[in-house]
């Protein structure tokens, strides 16, 4: 519960510091934690704590040395499809990003070992 009356207070001191015009703090930390895992063919997410300074969550695949992002979806969402991703072959990891509304830190999974192949995961 602090962090989501944090976040309600954040909202107002943000809102009176655009309105006075005066320069804001980028990556505000918004007390966000994400967990993913893999299980069933299905990447899932949570988020303990209030996710209301969630602005969308994107998904992360590691082929070769870079991360690709695979897919944009709606703060609310919890979880996605293996084969709605469209994963390469070479695809080694996945990564789940929740974005933050303006002002606010972005926060990532650990990576998320993937095998196309064998879809089992190991969250370290």
């Amino acid at each position: 519960m602090i962090c989501g009356t944090i976040g309600r207070i954040i909202g107002s001191v943000l809102s009176r510091r655009i309105e006075e015009g005066t320069e804001i703090e980028t990556g505000i930390d918004n007390c966000v934690n994400v967990k993913a895992s893999i299980k069933d063919e299905q990447l899932t997410w949570t988020i303990p704590g209030s996710e209301n300074t969630i602005d969308h969550y994107t998904i992360l695949a590691q082929q070769a040395s870079q991360w690709i992002n695979v897919a944009e979806l709606p703060a609310g969402s919890n979880a996605a499809k293996l084969t709605a991703l469209h994963l390469q072959p070479e695809s080694r990891a996945l990564c789940v990003e929740a974005v933050g509304k303006a002002s606010m830190l972005n926060h990532f999974s650990g990576p998320i070992n993937y095998s196309p192949a064998k879809s089992q995961s190991q969250t370290p």
